[in-house]
């Protein structure tokens, strides 16, 4: 192992080594600290770990670390030492659970993003969000963007608009959530959709846009996604009711 340092500097042609790994600290303690790790130091450790850990032909390792930790080393490239499975397994954002009592099917609960699927489509919440961010920034708090779902009524896109002048934050069942509409709004709100007809697919513009008297917070201090979510059900339902027919 070679610490860096400055005597690094000019590097001595007689001794080069092959690296294989720049590992740093992160600096917390206001120090930034790093080693090189020599490929034949790597691959003495790599081969020893993988037959202490009897790591199989074809093993499938799962990997938790971040790529920020050093963890991740091992995770990858001990792995593949051991002759790991070297192909990408594509992960997706769904979340979901094996069912042994259901012959191994897996049952599906949502996602863990912020993706939602709508007539067949997958759409971004996020970028829907920044469209609307970008035509309204001046005048614009925030955008929230949410799919409404009202049992087996069709579903929609609802957008929680908060604007300059409003309120900032709150928490759930702190008032009403939901403000009057006003011209000035309405104003916006055309403006807005104007913008998006423009830059997205007309089956990922939001259906409606409601005026936000101020932002859910959850306990973490997070916008209250799912609050909003609920609201937006809320809102779905209350209108199909007062439709005719």
């Amino acid at each position: 192992m070679h610490v860096l340092s400055a005597e690094d500097a000019e590097h001595d042609a007689r001794r080069a080594v092959a690296h294989n790994i720049l590992s740093t600290s992160s600096g917390s303690s206001s120090t930034r600290n790093g080693a090189v790790i020599e490929h034949r130091s790597f691959a003495t450790n790599a081969l020893t770990r993988s037959r202490s850990q009897v790591l199989p032909v074809k093993a499938r390792v799962l990997r938790l670390a971040s790529r920020a930790f050093n963890a991740c080393i091992a995770e990858i490239l001990f792995t593949l030492v051991a002759d790991g499975y070297p192909h990408d397994i594509y992960k997706t954002g769904d979340l979901v659970h094996h069912a042994p009592q259901l012959d191994g099917f897996l049952l599906y609960h949502g996602r863990k993003d912020a993706q939602v699927k709508l007539r067949g489509q997958r759409i971004e919440l996020g970028e829907v969000e920044h469209c609307i961010h970008c035509r309204a920034e001046s005048t614009l708090k925030t955008a929230i963007v949410e799919l409404a779902t009202a049992d087996d009524k069709p579903s929609a896109l609802v957008a929680f608009l908060l604007t300059a002048e409003d309120g900032t934050t709150g928490v759930p069942n702190s008032g009403d959530i939901l403000r009057s509409s006003t011209p000035q709004f309405q104003s916006l709100v055309q403006d807005v959709r104007r913008s998006l007809e423009n830059q997205l697919p007309s089956y990922i513009t939001p259906a409606r846009f409601l005026p936000l008297s101020y932002l859910p917070k959850s306990l973490t201090g997070k916008t209250d996604r799912k609050y909003l979510h609920e609201t937006a059900g809320a809102f779905l339902r209350r209108r199909q009711t007062k439709s005719p027919g």
